[in-house]
């Protein structure tokens, strides 16, 4: 549902038809243009409230709220959620409200419908561009870790671990819970979920291939396997199907992350190697020099 003041203008206008038709007009042809006037005013008004709602939307969903400290902790604000359900609830009421009891839909109901379903296209980009644009700021954070970088040798120092892979999990799962539980429709839902996930793939399979020549270093591969994992496993709860998660750049980059992962696990056994060289030779050294 939408909120109090869209129920009651569609209560009202609803109201408002329905007494009139049960006035029962004796004059058929004045009936009938009062009907369209009827339909014709609901159709103005519900296209009024639609142009208002998109208005406050674009502005609130600049806002956001944050549940941390950083971009990677925003949460979706609820009123976006409930500017949506106005704008399904109006698309609902709408056949109802501007579609003639003659059988022509086309005059006012196809239009209107058009209309909102535009707005609602419209408010799914916003979402799911801003929800992407966390990932984007995300993967901005890692690129400083790249191999070469200047900062990769200073950031290292503090020894992170996967904190930026964590925060955006934390941040997938709250407004993931955030549309599902505000926005009435689920197709609705379920289409953002979609539509959502395969951009982040996306996204993530063309950062990686900015990198085909370089080493991922440990902090980014370890931030990288940490989203891969946990938001396939997110998303797919949420109702997601297989054949959207396991695409082939999901597969791509599953592959590319573990060949990466076998190949730092072999330097690292590499390095033990000849630390437990340089100490056997270091014993020996000393044995001789202990001898003589």
């Amino acid at each position: 549902r939408g909120c109090a003041t869209s129920e009651d203008m569609l209560w009202k206008l609803d109201a408002l038809q329905c007494f009139i038709r049960d006035l029962h007009w004796p004059d058929a042809m004045f009936g009938e243009h009062l009907e369209k006037r009827l339909k014709q005013m609901a159709s103005d008004m519900i296209e009024a409230c639609g142009k208002r709602i998109w208005r406050h939307f674009e502005i609130w969903i600049k806002k956001g709220g944050l549940i941390g400290g950083t971009s990677a902790d925003y949460l979706l604000p609820s009123e976006c959620c409930v500017m949506v359900n106005v704008i399904l609830d109006c698309k609902v009421q709408a056949l109802k409200l501007c579609a003639l009891h003659s059988g022509d839909l086309h005059q006012y109901h196809t239009r209107i419908d058009e209309y909102l379903e535009r707005i609602l296209g419209d408010m799914s980009k916003s979402l799911i561009q801003k929800l992407v644009s966390v990932l984007d700021s995300v993967l901005k954070k890692l690129s400083r870790y790249d191999e070469g970088s200047f900062f990769a040798q200073i950031l290292s120092l503090t020894k992170p671990i996967n904190e930026d892979g964590q925060a955006y999990v934390s941040c997938v799962n709250a407004n993931l819970e955030q549309l599902r539980q505000r926005i009435s429709d689920e197709i609705f839902t379920l289409n953002i979920f979609e539509e959502w996930y395969r951009q982040q793939t996306h996204f993530i399979f063309m950062w990686l291939g900015e990198r085909t020549e370089i080493s991922l270093h440990p902090y980014q591969l370890a931030c990288l396997l940490l989203i891969l994992k946990k938001t396939h496993g997110s998303f797919e709860l949420q109702g997601v199907q297989d054949k959207d998660l396991n695409s082939q750049a999901h597969s791509s980059i599953t592959q590319r992350l573990h060949v990466d992962y076998e190949q730092r696990n072999d330097m690292n056994f590499t390095e033990i190697l000849v630390y437990f060289k340089g100490q056997i030779f270091r014993i020996f050294e000393e044995t001789a020099n202990a001898v003589k």
